[in-house]
């Protein structure tokens, strides 16, 4: 699965960690920007493990993070905050269909954790790709075309 960066103004929301559901969840603030972005055709998910990224099926365009993310698997790590520019991302090539959510790639992700940052790094292993920040608090790392990372910065409840 590829995915392209393209200028453009992030969503706005408020990201979120709500622990005792260990999920993450993702308030949009404006409806009708999120009714743009999203299309007729509504939104589908890719999955990196248990956590979802909402995709406009209309578009490709990856919108936010939201989901099952589980703190007591999360390995503990000093993790510099990532230097990302506002952007949008979307799919190169890939069509979405509704009711149909897809992995963006097989195998299990590792996720880190920094308490000092609130940095949440959710990753395969590569870095040094293009960062761009897609809505508060989340930027989503590009190596050659894959996604190679989900960095979360949410509210803890």
């Amino acid at each position: 699965m590829h995915f392209r960066i393209k200028a453009g103004e992030m969503l706005h929301g408020e990201l979120r960690y709500v622990g005792h559901e260990y999920a993450i969840d993702f308030n949009v603030a404006d409806s009708s920007d999120i009714s743009m972005r999203i299309g007729g055709s509504g939104m589908e998910s890719l999955m990196v493990n248990e956590l979802q990224l909402a995709t406009s099926v209309d578009t490709g365009e990856v919108l936010y993070p939201w989901g099952y993310l589980p703190q007591p698997g999360w390995r503990m790590a000093q993790i510099p905050p990532p230097v990302a520019s506002s952007g949008r991302l979307f799919l190169a090539s890939e069509v979405m269909s509704p009711g149909e959510p897809k992995d963006v790639i097989d195998g299990k992700w590792t996720v880190d954790y920094d308490a000092d940052t609130g940095w949440i790094k959710v990753h395969r292993g590569a870095s040094g790709g293009q960062c761009v920040s897609i809505a508060r608090g989340v930027v989503l790392e590009i190596v050659e075309g894959l996604l190679e990372s989900v960095w979360l910065n949410p509210e803890f409840d």
